[in-house]
């Protein structure tokens, strides 16, 4: 595998894992319940409880080790940038999750 490939997916676990620490630090600033789950009716269906706010940035890293393996299987350019840009979006989407639910419900 290319050096590049390596770097790529050091940086991004890197964003994910530094914005899942602060947040944990952080959790204590949160009320005990997160409008976590969207997708769910209003209600208590989209509550969690305020350690689940690390959860998508968990969710980005494991996309971030998966397809930094998978990459190394594929020696297609086009795959490799495909699973680099999954690697792109799950990051960017995690971070606007947590930051829209910090912004809400945060005391900061």
């Amino acid at each position: 595998m290319e050096k590049g490939r390596y770097k790529f997916s050091i940086i991004f676990f890197g964003v994910n894992v530094f914005v899942a620490a602060i947040l944990f630090l952080a959790k204590g600033r949160l009320p005990p319940e997160i409008p976590l789950f969207y997708g769910n009716p209003r209600g208590e269906g989209q509550l969690a409880q305020r350690w689940a706010i690390v959860v998508p940035s968990l969710v980005a890293v494991a996309a971030v080790l998966v397809n930094t393996a998978l990459s190394g299987k594929f020696k297609d350019r086009l795959v490799v940038g495909v699973l680099r840009g999954v690697i792109v979006v799950l990051t960017i989407l995690s971070i606007i999750t947590t930051v829209k639910v910090v912004s809400i419900v945060g005391s900061f």
